[in-house]
């Protein structure tokens, strides 16, 4: 039986909740955050808050597609996955799910971002996923302190 992997970033933000909730409940937007990204598009004019939006990110000469499948405000997070890409995925699958948890005694906020993969993914995505990740969440952290 083959089980799938995935890949685990968390970082503590100083903002309340409801701050860093406001940026990243929205689909659309909150890409334009990171690194090298130059461009984002909501298809069809999807509203950023859209469960089932399509939205494409363009960094240099590459671009994926993601499609919102869940959007909580109430649990605070938000979950999307892979449908397309440019160069072609190396895994027939990938989920990846944001999630703010309150911290009660500071106030602040602990973001947590995990991308679960299909079974055939080779060790090498996983691995350059998971750098990816970590350096997405520090420039989303950068992102809400400018």
């Amino acid at each position: 039986e083959q089980h799938g992997y995935y890949c685990y970033c968390v970082d503590c933000d100083p903002f309340a909740i409801e701050t860093v909730w406001k940026v990243l409940r929205e689909f659309g937007t909150w890409p334009k955050l990171l690194s090298g990204v130059t461009k984002v598009e909501l298809e069809d004019g999807a509203a950023n808050t859209t469960v089932g939006a399509l939205r494409t990110i363009h960094w240099e000469g590459q671009w994926r597609s993601q499609r919102l499948r869940e959007l909580s405000d109430l649990s605070h997070t938000a979950i999307w996955d892979l449908v397309a890409t440019e160069p072609i995925a190396e895994t027939s699958g990938q989920v990846s799910t944001l999630k703010c948890f309150r911290i009660t005694s500071t106030n602040q906020t602990l973001v947590s971002w995990t991308t679960d993969f299909s079974a055939e993914v080779q060790p090498s995505l996983i691995k350059f996923e998971s750098q990816a990740l970590s350096a997405a969440l520090n420039d989303l952290v950068k992102g809400l302190h400018a």
